[in-house]
């Protein structure tokens, strides 16, 4: 018998938001007999386009903790551009090219490549190639699910 089995789960708004549960069968029973369901936790993501600190359009994505996951990477001519940019690296961020660098301070960062041009860049530099490698692969698996822009 499962331990979620009846359970009820109750969600403020603030955590329905920055939550996805999907629930799928678990075909091999490894929660205990076949047929039980499995409850998947996926951190939730989202497009942000709007103007930057110095009023240049950009797109932004977050992650479920409102940290910047990953950006642009560049401003744009407009709103409209910008947003035509988060659809076309939403639509191909899991096929993006990803590569992991060192930086100029001696930290690790990641920039997305389609085709020649850049897609998308860090949302922030990592103590550690390994972390920004996650991250990375992060942002490659569920970019394409995040709301917006």
């Amino acid at each position: 018998m499962s331990a979620f089995k009846n359970s009820t789960w109750r969600l403020s708004n603030s955590e329905r938001s920055h939550l996805k549960l999907a629930a799928r069968l678990d075909p091999r029973g490894t929660l205990g007999c076949d047929g039980e369901w499995r409850l998947e936790t996926i951190m939730a993501m989202r497009f942000y386009v709007g103007n930057n600190t110095s009023g240049d359009p950009s797109w932004w994505l977050f992650g479920a903790n409102d940290e910047m996951a990953a950006w642009a990477g560049e401003t744009f001519a407009s709103e409209s551009n910008a947003r035509r940019a988060a659809l076309a690296f939403k639509a191909g961020a899991a096929t993006a090219s990803y590569e992991v660098y060192a930086d100029t301070g001696g930290s690790w960062s990641w920039r997305a490549r389609r085709a020649s041009d850049k897609a998308a860049a860090s949302g922030e530099s990592f103590d550690s190639k390994s972390n920004a490698e996650r991250a990375a692969v992060n942002v490659r698996d569920n970019a394409r699910y995040a709301p917006g822009p």
